[in-house]
């Protein structure tokens, strides 16, 4: 299961829904704006962008790193 941790305007976040749904990978979605852990998790990570891509517990990165991820095989 992926978890993409992204905003409502986020562009990249749309493609990384639609890379995984066009390779019938299962995902859950959720705005950081909404969740005040989400943006403390962001803060303590010192991640600056979205999305925030993980599959289980594996941090994977942003879109690009999704998508090379998923060329590579996963």
């Amino acid at each position: 299961m992926f978890y993409i941790y992204g905003t409502s305007s986020c562009g990249f976040c749309d493609r990384a829904k639609d890379l995984l749904e066009s390779n019938s990978l299962e995902y859950t979605y959720q705005d950081v704006t909404m969740d005040q852990g989400l943006i403390d998790m962001f803060k303590m990570n010192g991640w600056k962008t979205v999305p925030q891509i993980f599959e289980d517990e594996e941090h994977i990165g942003g879109f690009d790193r999704l998508k090379r991820y998923i060329m590579e095989g996963v």
